[in-house]
């Protein structure tokens, strides 16, 4: 009889910053509306980042980060799971 597989673990991989926003501001609840007006940008910039058609300038990571309550240094992810191609996050 063959013996049991050992367990897979769910892997932990850093997110772009674009992934890392969109984590962060579904960990809040919020809209992309809601989450521009606590940070005081449009709705249309939030989604331009988390698309990453622009560049995320460093205070609105770190300032999304201090709504959630997370550190400051870089956050890593499991991914929890995969629907339709997209992966689901949950903080590491």
């Amino acid at each position: 009889m063959a013996s049991p597989s050992p367990p897979v673990e769910t892997p932990v991989v850093p997110l772009t910053p674009p992934e890392e926003l969109l984590a962060l501001r579904r960990s809040l609840h919020l809209t992309q509306k809601q989450l521009g007006a606590r940070l005081g940008i449009e709705q249309n910039t939030v989604g331009r980042y988390e698309r990453g058609v622009l560049p995320i300038p460093p205070t609105v990571l770190l300032l999304t980060r201090q709504l959630l309550g997370v550190p400051q240094a870089p956050i890593v992810y499991r991914v929890r799971q995969k629907l339709k191609g997209r992966a689901r996050w949950e903080v590491a």
